[in-house]
């Protein structure tokens, strides 16, 4: 009988606290919110989700500027008006940004300040908030709260929905340098459609710090004009390091290149024979240090002969060339 509770209390807890990666892995490309904040209005867009890498697009209008309310609509338009538009990929088995551009300005943007807040955004703890502990809807006449849990609004696909059902959970931001340092935070999400991951209000109100987030609009199936975020090239950093038995090329490599080649080809010969070269690489992020050792060129290059060498990645598919040609000689 112990055996048994145990069990129970176990799975009854595995169902009632989760965090944000898990709720987005299953949800479905296409889902979309729409928030407000600080007369700012934010369409998200889930973009793409493939293998753990989900593709969100993110744009914003000021209130003041909307004259719609067809969100699908605008975005699939172009979305006339707004003062942002951006692309950001994030790796939910690395935990990282992979990738951060702004259609607005057409250039990568840095992932610092965006990781800063949305990874520990998603490791948030979520955890259960029963309807005792949630907060009353407002008090009758007679002064006293109402039994039933107050529930915010909810609008799917420019309709507003009739009694929403919700799911309540509450979670602690991390102890940081941000003003959300500690603070507890509530979270809703509906308690209908198990596939929607995003929360349809968020709130904050602990000491100086009150935060709001509402959501006026939500759906699926959103169809971006964008097809997929740019990728930049990998770049080689510096000249090519030859010292105890190794050959080293150092680059920096978005991290979204995890299939390459590498290819040491013949200036000397008018042939300009290729030569694919094994490597070992090494990883700090977007800088990459491939390794060679010096017996794998032996068996493969002619001593004194130049040679340009190559980069090629599978996924995305992109050739880059050192800028310096290589002049291989094993007694360097």
């Amino acid at each position: 009988m112990k055996l048994f509770l145990l069990l129970f209390c176990l799975i009854s807890h595995s169902l009632l606290a989760f965090n944000l990666k898990e709720k987005l892995q299953k949800a479905e490309s296409g889902t979309y919110v729409v928030t407000e904040h600080n007369h700012m209005i934010s369409l998200l867009h889930l973009h793409t989700i493939k293998e753990g890498i989900i593709l969100f697009e993110d744009v914003n209008i000021p209130t003041h500027f909307v004259h719609h309310t067809d969100w699908k609509e605008w975005l699939e338009s172009g979305a006339p008006g707004h003062t942002s538009w951006v692309l950001y990929e994030v790796d939910l088995h690395r935990n990282y940004i992979t990738e951060c551009y702004s259609l607005s300005s057409k250039t990568w943007i840095t992932k610092d300040n965006i990781e800063s807040f949305f990874i520990p955004f998603l490791n948030l703890n979520l955890t259960y908030l029963s309807e005792a502990q949630r907060m009353r809807s407002t008090p009758s006449m007679a002064g006293q709260l109402s039994d039933t849990p107050w529930a915010p609004p909810q609008t799917f696909h420019g309709k507003k929905m009739i009694n929403p059902q919700y799911d309540v959970y509450t979670a602690m931001w991390p102890h940081d340098h941000t003003k959300l340092s500690g603070k507890q935070i509530v979270f809703y999400f509906d308690k209908m459609r198990e596939k929607f991951p995003f929360p349809y209000w968020v709130q904050l109100h602990e000491g100086v710090c009150k935060f709001r987030m509402r959501a006026l609009d939500s759906g699926i199936g959103l169809r971006s004009p964008v097809n997929d975020i740019p990728r930049r090239a990998p770049v080689f950093i510096g000249g090519v390091e030859q010292k105890n038995r190794m050959v080293t090329l150092s680059l920096n490599m978005p991290t979204y290149y995890d299939r390459c080649k590498l290819y040491a080809i013949d200036f000397t010969e008018s042939s300009h024979l290729s030569h694919i070269i094994p490597f070992e690489i090494k990883r700090e992020k977007e800088q990459a240090t491939l390794l060679i050792e010096e017996s794998v060129l032996a068996s493969r290059l002619f001593k004194e002969h130049e040679y340009l060498w190559v980069l090629v990645a599978e996924n995305p598919n992109i050739v880059v060339e050192h800028p310096q040609l290589f002049k291989w000689n094993v007694d360097n």
